[in-house]
């Protein structure tokens, strides 16, 4: 009866633990407003500073919205354009970070 109850506590002790972290996770939901005509998002959570991670999030928000809403073509447009604009901005991201880890030249002494 005594091992019953522990093991019964540590699952109860286990699951609120990872409730906690999951209610902790922040995460983007991307909408299309109408009214001004473009795509949206909004913030639940805290969000990562890192610029691929968040590409990651707003890609994944797209890709759930599209899913969800089954968007018009006027909508559908403005998600590829979106994703376009990502993907470049992924690219940039990237080369800056390669451009940064690569060793500077020595300096040249001066006469």
């Amino acid at each position: 009866m005594k091992t019953t109850f522990l093991i019964i506590a540590g699952i109860f002790l286990t699951a609120a633990t990872f409730a906690q972290d999951a209610a902790s996770v922040g995460y983007l939901e991307a909408f299309y407003d109408s009214s001004t005509g473009m795509i949206s998002y909004r913030k639940y959570g805290d969000i990562t500073k890192d610029g691929i991670m968040l590409i990651d999030l707003k890609t994944t928000a797209l890709d759930k919205y599209a899913v969800k809403t089954d968007p018009g073509s006027i909508e559908m447009s403005m998600i590829e354009k979106e994703k376009e604009g990502l993907d470049k901005l992924r690219v940039r991201i990237l080369a800056q970070r390669e451009r940064m880890i690569q060793p500077m030249p020595p300096m040249q002494e001066m006469h």
